[in-house]
């Protein structure tokens, strides 16, 4: 009977061991699954407070970014009502100096104009002959006022481009006019314009890639298109078979973005009759559209310049020429060569650039050691003189030079009948160790030397010598043709003379009596620079 109770308690406490095991567990379980049910929850928290605070920075966004395009917006169209109206003005004036001043007025106006439409959200295309004229305006004006500073006034030619700008200008007001309308009816939203901007340079990516289809894929997309139509077709399309679900709210979207579009687009299409306009400016069709004047004779081939090379350098140390490369995106296109050089069991190497129209040197470089100066500079320029005047380049005139690492770079220009054309200008180094030309560049040459019409001078040198008030010594050095920095050229009277312990030179415009550029000479043991 003992035994019997004993085994009953063993079997209760086996029992009840068994019982707390299992309620440990399921405690367990019901822990972990209140953890994971928290965790679940603190995650669904954290994420709605976070998508809250994002979308909460994002409309805080939004608004910053609207609120930089109003600003914008509203200041260029501020700024083009300026222009408007000084370009009027500057038509009604009859004295130089008002006039300069009305003109720089429009040219602060206009360039200001020209930042605020580029802090847009649109697309570069859209608005290219519309920023093209705002800064067109800019620069004509700035040059007309600079002409005006000498006492000059506007001739009629001028003055009918100012007229014709103006008409532009009152075009683009009025645009800009009916636009702020829109944005003040809220019919015009940035953030439309925006998507409008990557839609179009998305699309300009698709053509791209069109274009490299075969013809079978470009079919199975035409099928598609007159299945579909293309993205604004689709898009109609999709609005009219769900007419009976979609909500006029959508289809006033859509219409407001395609007429989005069009809208600036008129813009630009208003000045796509806009007169060419020549002026001494960065943004004159002259020098946007400039070509090599000097760049005479028909293409040739790859072997036809190796010869032209070969006889330009006429070294019979050159082992070998082979083509490194064509290139093709600049003004000048060429063949670019290396030419292996043994001199004394020693190899070197030289490259050369050669033009596929003409086959000229452009320029060529031997990069060589040099030893000890045996030559002084004056020799040195006249081995150049002499090296230009053996390949064609008889009437080269030196200005200035620069002495470094044993090698004489020397400056010379081109002169017919006393004048002294700068633009046309040539470069040759000379080694100072033995009087090798070791360096040509003709660009200046290739891209300016034609023969010119300049006509007579419309004043004397004795007139020309009056506009100048400071200096000492001050010396007649004939006329001379110089660049502006804007590609167009001024013919002078260039002057030298001293001031102190600085020499210098002046440049009197020969027909105007305009100061137009004054350098000071730099005497140094590398040489002698202008500056």
């Amino acid at each position: 009977m003992f035994n019997e109770t004993e085994n009953d308690l063993k079997e209760n406490l086996h029992q009840e061991r068994k019982e707390n095991q299992e309620n440990r567990k399921e405690l367990r379980q019901s822990r972990a699954r209140n953890r994971a049910k928290n965790v679940v929850i603190a995650i669904l928290l954290v994420t709605t407070l976070f998508g809250a605070y994002q979308y909460n920075r994002a409309v805080m966004l939004r608004r910053k970014l609207d609120n930089a395009y109003n600003r914008a917006f509203y200041e260029l169209v501020g700024y083009v009502q300026n222009v408007e109206l000084m370009l009027m003005k500057a038509r009604m004036t009859s004295s130089p100096e008002l006039t300069a001043t009305t003109l720089n007025d429009v040219w602060r106006e206009a360039t200001a104009a020209t930042s605020n439409l580029n802090q847009l959200p649109i697309s570069m295309g859209v608005l290219t002959n519309t920023e093209k004229f705002l800064s067109q305006v800019a620069d004509l004006s700035r040059t007309i006022a600079k002409q005006n500073s000498y006492g000059i006034p506007i001739n009629d030619e001028q003055m009918e481009t100012l007229a014709k700008l103006h008409t532009f200008a009152v075009t683009l007001e009025e645009s800009l006019s009916d636009l702020q309308s829109d944005l003040n009816n809220g019919n015009l939203k940035w953030e439309k314009v925006a998507n409008e901007k990557m839609e179009e340079e998305s699309t300009t990516d698709s053509t791209d890639q069109q274009e490299e289809n075969t013809t079978a894929v470009a079919k199975e997309t035409n099928n598609k298109k007159n299945g579909a139509g293309n993205t604004n077709d689709n898009t109609k399309s999709k609005d009219a078979n769900g007419a009976n679900n979609g909500s006029e709210a959508d289809k006033e979207m859509q219409e407001a973005n395609e007429k989005l579009p069009n809208t600036f687009s008129s813009i630009n299409e208003g000045f796509e009759e806009m007169p060419t306009l020549i002026y001494d400016g960065p943004y004159s069709e002259h020098l946007q559209n400039r070509k090599a004047l000097g760049l005479t004779g028909e293409k040739i081939t790859e072997e036809q310049a190796i010869e032209k090379l070969k006889n330009f350098i006429k070294d019979n140390r050159i082992k070998n020429i082979s083509k490194l490369a064509d290139n093709n995106n600049g003004i000048i296109n060429t063949y670019n060569f290396k030419m292996d050089i043994e001199e004394n069991g020693n190899k070197n190497v030289a490259e050369a650039d050669v033009s596929v129209i003409g086959g000229h040197i452009v320029w060529f470089l031997y990069n060589r050691e040099v030893g000890e100066a045996k030559i002084d500079i004056e020799e040195a320029i006249k081995i150049g003189k002499k090296f230009l005047s053996d390949r064609g380049y008889p009437d080269m005139k030196d200005s200035y030079y620069l002495r470094n690492d044993g090698v004489a770079t020397i400056n010379y220009a081109y002169t017919k009948d006393g004048i002294t054309y700068y633009p046309d200008l040539i470069k040759v180094k000379v080694a100072l160790d033995n009087g090798e030309i070791v360096g040509f560049e003709s660009n200046g040459y290739l891209m300016n030397h034609r023969d010119r019409n300049l006509g007579a001078p419309q004043i004397t040198q004795a007139q020309a010598r009056e506009k100048i008030k400071r200096g000492d010594r001050v010396s007649e050095s004939g006329l001379a043709v110089i660049p502006t920095d804007y590609g167009s050229e001024i013919l002078c009277y260039e002057f030298t003379g001293k001031l102190g312990d600085r020499d210098f030179l002046v440049y009197i415009n020969a027909n105007t009596g305009a100061e137009e550029d004054v350098l000071i000479i730099i005497n140094s043991e590398e040489g002698i620079l202008t500056r």
